[in-house]
Formats: C-alpha cells, sequence, structure tokens
C-alpha cells in the first residue's frame, strides 16, 4: 500500500500519501500495466471511448506553467513517466514526449508564445489537449527537481485554475466531458481478449471509430455504420427489458442490477476495496468497488468468483486460515478482528480490549473484514493445524520460586467464589477446609493442576507462622522452588516445610472468620507471574461486620498482617519458567509430544517423576553443584 501510493501520486486530485497505518508494508496488490484490469490483471481492457449519440461535449486541456532557466523536467500520466525533457523545448518536443506513455495515444501541445520554450522567466502557458482519452482525466504531475536553480513548474488541470502569461493572456484549464465509456456504451467488452462486440440490433449498428463519430481503428464501437440516423437502443428488446430507452441519445437507463450498453449485464456486489489508491492522507480502504477489488465479477450470474480464502458476497472478508470450507482446521472458532479482541487477554486475564466498533476509525479499518482462528485448548497455528507440547519449569535453573498468594477472608457463613485466568470455582462455604480449598482451585483448568493450600491455623500453617522471625517474611523464602545457588545443603527450613505439606494436614478450621482467616495459596503448576485471583463474595455473609476477602499478590509491593500479630507474610511473584517442553526437548506439534534430551523424561509438573508427558524430570541423580 505504501509504495501504490508512491507510484500513483498525482494521479487523482487528492494527496494520497500513506505511511502510518498498519497495513502500509502488509497488504500487497497489483498495479496493472495498460490496457490490463482485475484485482489480479487477469483482464484486457476493452477500448473506451465517447457516445457518438451525445453532443456538446469536449475535450480535457491542462496546462503547465514552467520557470526556469536550465535543467529538465519530466511529466507522468498514471503513474508512467516520460524521459527528462529539456527547459528549452520546443511545444512539439513536449508533444512527442508525452506520446512516449503508453497510456496517451493523442495529444496537442501549445504555448501561449509560440516564439518561446517550454520553460522560461517570462510565463509561456502550456496548453496540453487530450484528444483520445476522455471524460474527466487524472492530472498530469510534474517533477521539477532536476530543473536548475529556482526552477519551478506547476500544472492546473482541475478545470476552474488557469495561468496568466507574461504578456497578460488568462488561460483556464478545462475538463473534459466526453464519456470515457467501455466499448463507448455501443458495445459489450470481452475481457479475455479486451474486443469489443459491437451492438447490431433493431437495424442500428455500431463499428470501431476515430473518436469523433467516423470509421476508425480505436477498436471502440463508437462510429454508427448503419448510417447517420439511430431509431431505437440497444437490445433486441430495447436495454433487454431491464431499463428504459432515453429518446434523442438512445442510451439506456438500465434498472437497478443491472448494467452494459444494452442492460444484459448483471451487477456484481460491491465492496470497500482492499487495495486502492488513498483517498486522502494515510486514508485508504473507503472507496467501493466491484468484488471489493479482490475478486472477478461474472456479469452473466451477477456473482463475485474471490481470490482463495476470501469470501463474502463482494469478496469484503479474509478467511480463516486452514480454508474457507474447513476454516481452523476444525480446531478453532473462525472470527473478525472485533470478536477477536472481546477474547484478548493479558497473563490470562480478559484485557478487556475493544478493536473497530468505530467504523469511521482510519486504523481499525479490518474491524469486520479479516478474520482469524482462536484455537481450541491444546491447539495453535495461524490455522489451529498444531498441536501444543507440555510446557513447564526448567528444573535446573536457581533460586526460583512458584507464584504465592495470600488472602483474608472476613465472614462466618455464606458462600464465594475464586476466579483466575477466567475459570470460577464452584461455591465455597465460608466453613470449607483447606483441603476443600485446595481442590476446589486444582480442578481449574486454568491453574494447570496441584495447587496447595494452607490456613495460618492450620497444622502447616503455625509452623509457617512461627519461622517469621522478624516482623516480615517474604513467603518465597519458605517456598523456595529451587536451592540457592552455592548453597552448601539443600536440607533447609523450606524444604522440611515443604515434606511436611506433603503430608497429612489436620484441615480443622474454617476458611473464614470474622477475625479474618489468613490463606496462603501456592501455585505449583502454573508457572511464572501469574495474575491475581479474583473474589466473588455477594453470598458471603458476617454475623459482626461487613464480609470481604482480601487479596495480596505481586511480591513485595502487598503485604498482608496476620491477625492478632504484628507479623507481616509478603506474596511471592511467580519466578519459575513456562517453557515448551521444560526447556530439555523438542516439540514435535505434529503429535503435541516432546522429544525429550537424553537423560530426560516425564515429570509430575513439580520436578518429580510423573505423567505429564513433559520433560522435566531429571532421570540421573546429579548435584545442582555441578551447574
Amino acid at each position: 500500500m505504501r509504495n501504490y501510493a508512491l507510484a500513483t501520486s498525482g494521479m487523482t486530485l487528492v494527496n494520497g500519501t500513506y505511511t502510518t497505518n498498519w497495513d502500509v508494508d502488509k497488504i500487497y496488490g497489483c498495479m496493472c500495466d495498460s490496457y490490463h484490469e482485475g484485482y489480479d490483471c487477469s483482464l484486457k481492457s476493452c477500448p473506451r471511448g465517447d457516445d457518438p449519440l451525445t453532443t456538446m461535449q469536449v475535450n480535457e486541456v491542462q496546462l503547465l506553467k514552467c520557470a526556469a532557466i536550465g535543467g529538465t523536467f519530466s511529466l507522468s500520466y498514471n503513474g508512467a513517466s516520460t524521459k527528462p525533457i529539456p527547459f528549452d523545448s520546443s511545444a512539439s518536443t513536449v508533444q512527442e514526449a508525452l506520446l512516449t506513455i503508453k497510456a496517451i495515444t493523442g495529444v496537442t501541445v501549445k504555448f501561449s508564445i509560440p516564439t518561446g520554450v517550454v520553460c522560461q522567466p517570462a510565463a509561456n502557458i502550456v496548453q496540453i489537449e487530450f484528444l483520445q482519452q476522455f471524460g474527466p482525466l487524472n492530472p498530469l504531475v510534474a517533477d521539477g527537481s532536476s530543473l536548475g536553480r529556482g526552477g519551478v513548474i506547476t500544472v492546473s488541470a482541475d478545470g476552474q485554475s488557469g495561468y496568466t502569461d507574461s504578456v497578460g493572456q488568462t488561460f483556464v484549464s478545462i475538463k473534459g466531458t466526453k464519456e470515457s465509456d467501455t466499448c463507448s456504451n455501443r458495445g459489450l467488452c470481452t475481457a479475455s481478449d479486451g474486443t469489443c462486440a459491437c451492438f447490431n440490433t433493431n437495424g442500428d449498428a455500431y463499428d470501431s471509430s476515430d473518436g469523433y463519430g467516423l470509421a476508425g481503428t480505436r477498436g471502440d464501437c463508437g462510429y454508427i455504420k448503419s448510417g447517420t440516423s439511430v431509431s431505437t437502443c440497444p437490445g433486441s428488446t430495447q436495454c433487454s427489458g431491464h431499463g428504459f430507452c432515453n429518446t434523442g441519445t438512445f442510451r439506456c437507463s438500465c434498472s437497478s442490477g443491472w448494467t452494459g450498453g444494452d442492460c444484459s449485464q448483471k451487477v456484481c456486489p460491491t465492496g470497500r476495496s482492499w487495495f486502492d489508491i488513498p483517498s486522502g492522507p494515510n486514508t485508504a480502504h473507503k472507496t467501493w468497488a466491484t468484488c471489493s477489488n479482490m475478486g472477478l465479477c461474472d456479469s452473466a450470474s451477477g456473482k463475485c468468483t474471490c481470490r482463495l480464502d476470501f469470501f463474502g458476497q463482494a469478496c469484503e472478508y479474509m478467511g480463516c486460515g486452514g480454508g474457507t470450507s474447513t476454516p481452523c482446521n476444525g480446531h478453532g472458532r473462525c472470527m473478525s478482528m472485533t470478536e477477536l479482541a472481546l477474547w484478548s487477554q493479558v497473563n490470562g486475564d480478559s484485557a478487556g480490549l475493544t478493536y473497530g466498533t468505530d467504523p469511521n476509525n482510519q486504523f481499525t479499518w479490518d474491524g469486520s473484514r479479516i478474520y482469524g482462528c482462536m484455537c481450541d485448548s491444546g491447539y495453535s497455528g495461524y490455522d489451529c493445524s498444531e498441536k501444543v507440547c507440555p510446557s513447564g519449569d526448567d528444573p535446573v535453573t536457581y533460586d526460583q520460586n512458584d507464584e504465592i498468594q495470600v488472602l483474608q477472608c472476613f465472614a462466618d457463613s455464606g458462600t464465594f467464589k475464586l476466579k483466575f485466568r477466567q475459570m470460577t470455582t464452584g461455591p465455597i462455604p465460608a466453613n470449607a477446609s483447606s483441603l476443600f480449598l485446595q481442590n476446589a482451585l486444582s480442578s481449574l483448568s486454568t491453574t494447570g493442576g496441584p495447587t496447595r493450600v494452607f490456613y495460618i491455623d492450620d497444622a502447616v500453617g503455625v509452623q509457617i507462622a512461627n519461622t517469621i522471625k522478624t516482623s516480615a517474611y517474604n513467603l518465597a523464602d519458605i517456598f523456595r522452588k529451587t536451592p540457592i545457588k552455592g548453597a552448601a545443603t539443600s536440607a533447609s527450613l523450606p524444604d522440611k516445610i515443604l515434606s511436611i505439606t506433603k503430608s497429612a494436614n489436620t484441615y480443622l478450621t474454617p476458611a473464614c472468620t470474622n477475625s479474618g482467616q489468613t490463606i496462603i495459596i501456592v501455585f505449583d503448576s502454573a508457572h511464572g507471574a501469574l495474575p491475581a485471583l479474583t473474589t466473588d463474595i455477594t453470598n458471603l455473609r458476617s454475623t459482626q461486620s461487613t464480609p470481604f476477602i482480601d487479596v495480596n499478590w505481586g511480591g513485595t509491593k502487598d503485604a498482608l498482617a496476620l491477625a492478632g500479630s504484628a507479623k507481616t507474610l509478603i506474596a511471592a511473584t511467580g519466578t519459575t519458567e513456562n517453557e515448551v517442553c521444560n526447556n530439555h526437548g523438542l516439540c514435535d506439534v505434529g503429535t503435541g509430544k516432546c522429544s525429550c534430551f537424553s537423560d530426560w523424561t516425564s515429570s509430575d509438573g513439580m520436578g518429580g517423576l510423573g505423567v505429564k508427558n513433559d520433560c522435566g524430570y531429571r532421570k540421573v541423580d546429579i548435584s545442582y553443584q555441578q551447574y
């Protein structure tokens, strides 16, 4: 899109630079050579010409004004440029240069001061009349960067502005008013070879013209072959029964859904163009094009044949990976960008984002048009064709800990719910044991499996509280995942507590008390820095105060005072990895299985031997000191 805007600069009267939108270097399309068209340039353009039955029309005249005393300039039309033109060229030299552009087949050049040169200090207005390109035309674009010092060249092509020369003569540009109809509106185009099939109905026959109503070699249908007078509109039945005939010009006005000089062709749907010349600075995709300029129109059926992986009646949608017949390979949901935005997440939590909801926002024009896959669990890739391999912590990295969050629940009856990464537990009674709460969290698919829960008033919780020697203690030091690098032994107090937590607990105290039960939650299976648990306390009750649950997370930024004590627990941000195959194997995306490196095999997700099918367990016992 960026390059197309540069290549077509000046093809319209709008300055259409395109440099800031997301798609400037992402969306590509064809810039067709002269006499070729279609989104893929596969169609041949038929000759276009003036309708021979319309009168009182004029050719386009554009003006050029050049002030210079040396150097060269060039002129371009519809993206094609002349060779450098010397500043002191004559009118015939400028004319010859313009005729080297393939899209210009007839032009005359006149100077307002015939004895002058094209560029001179005393203004000499150059009048350029297009003789074979009809209708309102795109302006010529002048490049004066190679003119001598102080050289300036400008073009007037809007039909309103003009220039005054050095002797006081004023000239105004003229917009062409003749038609530039395919086959002069008196025939139908055969796009396969670019030839016109001229009408010959009801005694009125047309043939190739010279562009001015006489017989010629243009290949259009602008010559009335049957005589000087016409009695009917084209069509065996005038306008093929799909429009009405304008007497005088005998030109058909087609009914909705029909087109062509005889109204025999069906109109295909239109949509905002996928690839087009910008309609303003950094503004594109607002022009309506047949088949959205991403498909070809079948005028017999009025249906678009869309480019591969585009769909919709007007090819207005870009399909998902996997193809339009089986999007996302049957392993995901195909959604628009606007729909996908509602599912966007940050670290597993909803990001609360929207995209493309404002139809007038040029930067999100693709919101309802570009579709992508949201893969089912266990699948990945743009087309959901790849299976996801297990991932987890690399067990040989040092000084890491699981995510630990601390809650305090103030209530004595009712129920509450906990939510983690879009998944919510069932109702948890206020008097639930730590085992009940542990099972509720471990059953959520988003926690990845075992999640340990301890109450400060339970046996293990008391031991944890007793380890706090100062006013504050970071729980990461108690539940450290791996030994501290260089430690003489791993049989530290945290490890002793860990061994206790794997044995039976008392599970006697409730989750909530009016004085505030402190709950420690260790995420053994969900790795890295995690989002905070959120709570639903709609049905939680207290006979003494307003019930609430305080959630502390994120390391030292939050600390929770133990009820009835001056001691404080500090939550811990998870620092373990979540690497595919635990960074000790390679993933086979075809099967979703890990191929583990030598000496590594499947773990339990917490460093021990297990059936997780990852590569998180080392088969050979080796001291961490070797790392």
